[in-house]
């Protein structure tokens, strides 16, 4: 089967330390060129990664090229452009989030992918973690019953990494659209994107200028649920934090929560190790369940794994364990349920 060819615009950290190693490891893929506006930087990331073709020009390299696909990892000011001239150059695109900084110009991207019938895809990876794919399941399930209150945050002690995120005309905004525009993305899809009836916000800045660097929000839904997210790059705690708690009238789930959370500075690594190049962390999903116990009923069988892995599972004391069997490139998932009472078939 023939390699899908695919190409790299921008190359910030994101691309260095996320796309780049991860490609380099697929059998069904080659990274056919790379493209920055810093040639030095074009050249040096080509030869780290053995790529042998650089470009400073983004349309040089769709014209040239024969890309099947192409990852916009830019700065947001410039993901417009990059992902037009990629959709038109026929070629699929998966952009870095947010997907840009104003309104119109998502929907110009988006038009242009369904006028040229190519996919075009947001980095919303959140998603794609295997312990919030399991939630989903559960929540598709009924499992939480109605779903009345999300409380999300992602709290770190100092600004962005890149200094172009604090620039309004290159970013767009700040915390919010930098961080806020995950969970906010989470909370939704996890919700099965119901109505927004009204948002309520407040913005600080402490030590940014342009854009704020902390955002309170709260958004009521119109089905009378409740979505708050707490997001800064300069609370003064003494660890960063992300938590999603997901609140049911059967049930409450979390993702991360914060005793369970490691929380070591963001450094390269390679796929299939943590940070710092250690073995992966469990990722960890809670889900607590409100049951009755019915005479004659018996235990509910564990949800089935992801992506044909392995499954243990373990009755101890009222609570339910499944571990998920860790391939090559993926952490252990661990999920557990709690009940006051054992649960049954319905």
């Amino acid at each position: 089967m023939d390699k899908v060819r695919i190409g790299v615009i921008g190359l910030g950290w994101v691309a260095q330390v996320v796309h780049l190693p991860i490609l380099s490891h697929l059998e069904d893929a080659e990274i056919v060129a790379v493209c920055d506006r810093d040639r030095s930087r074009a050249r040096l990331v080509g030869e780290k990664f053995g790529v042998r073709r650089t470009y400073t020009d983004a349309e040089q390299m769709l014209a040239n090229e024969g890309l099947h696909c192409v990852i916009v990892a830019t700065s947001t000011d410039a993901h417009r452009e990059a992902t037009l001239a990629a959709l038109r150059a026929g070629c699929d695109v998966l952009v870095e989030k947010p997907i840009a900084r104003r309104y119109a110009e998502a929907v110009e991207m988006s038009e242009t992918a369904k006028a040229m019938k190519r996919h075009l895809m947001v980095g919303m990876n959140h998603r794609f973690r295997p312990d919030t794919m399991l939630l989903k399941s559960f929540i598709e399930a009924k499992e939480l019953g109605k779903l009345y209150y999300a409380k999300t945050a992602w709290l770190r002690r100092r600004s962005s990494d890149s200094a172009w995120m604090t620039r309004k005309e290159k970013s767009g905004g700040g915390v919010f659209i930098d961080l806020g525009i995950v969970m906010l993305d989470l909370a939704l899809w996890l919700m099965d994107y119901p109505e927004v009836r009204r948002v309520s916000a407040t913005n600080f800045h402490h030590k940014t200028k342009q854009v704020e660097d902390t955002s309170l929000v709260t958004i009521a839904l119109k089905t009378g649920s409740l979505v708050n997210i707490e997001v800064s790059w300069s609370m003064i705690i003494d660890d960063d934090v992300y938590y999603y708690y997901l609140f049911g009238s059967e049930g409450t789930a979390s993702l991360n929560p914060p005793a369970r959370e490691q929380r070591t500075p963001r450094q390269p690594r390679q796929p299939g190790t943590g940070q710092n190049g250690a073995a992966p962390a469990p990722v960890q999903a809670v889900v607590r369940k409100r049951t009755e116990a019915l005479p004659g009923c018996r235990a509910q069988s564990p949800p089935r794994d992801l992506d044909g892995g392995r499954s243990r599972a373990a009755h101890e004391n009222g609570r339910r364990r499944i571990q998920i069997g860790q391939d090559r490139q993926r952490s252990p998932v661990h999920l557990t349920s709690s009940e006051k009472e054992n649960p049954c078939r319905r």
